[in-house]
């Protein structure tokens, strides 16, 4: 039996509580996995069964995680079900220095557009969730799919290039990584033996 404690923090506990039977319904019945949350603590405890199978303890810390980083719950369920899936974290201050407050403001803008247009075009066009906090990037998706996006979101960041160019060269990038996925064992992960500079 093992135990995994993940800590929630003040601003998400409200949202969190409120809806915690949608957390705990898919965690419980389908990963056999038991939560505990403590109100004082703020904690919440995963408890392994008898009958959990070896992983399901990381799939839902990872489900747990990206709810608590402010994904929707329709975002973060598929982490429960999908081994390939994952997080990734980043700082737009790491793809382009800002040293003045407005400046920073200005890249978030360029970086969402008009009611968030460019945000989920790149969304769509390379297949992952996308969600933007402050000065953090945080993308769910497959680890080649996560690639493209950063690639698209750095042009954005960088250039100020428009929706439209950044998800057209996305394209292509991801239908390549779609031929590099091996097809022999079925998998869907890229096989090193086809892996080629993209």
């Amino acid at each position: 039996m093992e135990i995994l404690k993940v800590t929630v923090p003040k601003h998400r506990y409200y949202a969190f509580r409120k809806l915690w039977t949608e957390v705990f319904v898919p965690v419980f019945y389908q990963m056999k996995i038991s939560p505990h949350l403590h109100a004082k603590t703020r904690k919440v405890e995963l408890q392994t069964k008898a009958n959990t199978p070896v992983n399901n303890l990381k799939k839902c810390a990872h489900f747990l995680h990206a709810f608590l980083l402010g994904f929707d719950l329709g975002d973060a369920n598929p982490l429960l079900f999908n081994d390939d899936l994952c997080i990734e974290s980043s700082e737009i201050k790491k793809v382009k220095p800002v040293r003045r407050g407005h400046a920073s403001r200005g890249l978030l803008a360029r970086l969402s557009d008009k009611g968030g247009k460019r945000k989920s075009a790149v969304e769509i066009s390379t297949n992952t969730r996308i969600l933007i906090v402050g000065s953090k990037l945080h993308i769910i998706g497959l680890s080649a799919n996560i690639r493209a996006a950063r690639i698209s979101l750095c042009r954005v960041i960088l250039g100020g290039s428009p929706a439209a160019k950044a998800n057209s060269e996305g394209r292509p990038r991801i239908a390549r990584l779609r031929d590099l996925v091996c097809l022999a064992c079925s998998c869907l992960w890229l096989c090193p033996e086809k892996l080629i500079k993209l």
